[in-house]
This record gives structure tokens, sequence and C-alpha cells, in this order.
């Protein structure tokens, strides 16, 4: 063999060890990349359920104050039905104050302390009340300017009360 055929073989040995070499580069690049698209597109997918949950949780955080609001709307608009029922209550109350009526039942009222304590040892009622009380014979009353609208019974040992107001009233009532 001669020198020449000598090179070019082995020149042709080295061109096909490069092309293996480059082959099995451009085949692992090939890997690499296809491997690191696969990577990136499960970040992707992952990223857009994120995106997703997140949606869904910002979409039941706005639905929760949207309740939220309308229960406090509700609660505020009851507050005022409440206080306005509460109010025309105490002006019906107020009205029944002034009828003879009002008598025979703080009559009735006293009767029941009476039964429940035995005599009181003290009675604080609003002005109309005091007065009304004492034309039916009721004494040692103190009278309040505190809008009691009825009377508040003591016991004589002063432990137990009986409260016969519009508020106790309405609030048993309410009950």
């Amino acid at each position: 063999m001669s020198v020449e055929k000598l090179l070019a073989a082995l020149g042709a040995e080295e061109v096909a060890r490069e092309r293996a070499i480059l082959e099995e580069a451009q085949e692992r690049a090939a890997r690499i990349l296809s491997k690191a698209g696969q990577e990136a597109q499960a970040l992707h997918r992952e990223a857009d359920q994120r995106k997703g949950e997140l949606a869904s949780r910002f979409s039941a955080r706005e639905e929760a104050g949207k309740k939220i609001s309308a229960r406090k709307r509700l609660l505020h608009a009851q507050d005022a039905g409440i206080s306005a029922l509460r109010g025309a209550c105490r002006s019906h109350y107020r009205q029944f104050m002034n009828t003879p009526s009002y008598l025979f039942f703080l009559a009735l009222e006293m009767e029941k302390v009476k039964g429940e304590m035995g005599p009181p040892g003290e009675i604080r009622a609003d002005p109309k009340t005091a007065s009304c009380l004492r034309a039916i014979g009721v004494e040692g009353i103190i009278v309040e300017e505190t809008g009691l609208d009825g009377f508040v019974a003591v016991d004589g040992e002063g432990r137990r009360r009986m409260y016969c107001t519009f508020d106790s009233r309405l609030e048993k009532l309410w009950k």
C-alpha cells in the first residue's frame, strides 16, 4: 500500500469517525432538546393549571364577597325594619299610657308584683306611670325621667326586681 492510499484510508477513517461523533452529538442534542421541550410543555401545562386554579379561587372569593355584601345589606335592612317597628310599638304604647285602660293594666301588673314578691320596697317609674300608680293607691314611687315607659319594682330586701316596662314586655313578646 502506498503512502497516498494509507493517507487516504486514514483520512476516510477520520472523516467517518468525525461523522459518527457528529451524528452522536446531533442525536444527543436532539434528545436533550426533545426532553427540554417536553419539560417546557409540562411546565406550561402546570402553569396553565395553576392559573385556572387561581382564577377559580379568585372567582370563589369574589362570589363570597358578593354574598357577604348582600347579607350585610339584608341585615341593615332588617335592623332598620326592626327599629321602625320598635319605634311604632313604643309610640302605640305611649298612646295607650294616656288612656283609662292603662290604670286597669297597672292595677293588674301591681297584683302580679305583689303575688310574686310581696309588697315592693321600692318602685321606680316614669312620670306618667307614677301619677297613674298614685291614682290607684300605690305609694313610695320614685319618679325617673329616663324614659322607662312603665315601672320597676324592687322587693324590700333589694334582691329581686320585676321590670314592668315597655322594653321588658316587648322583649318577652319578641322571643
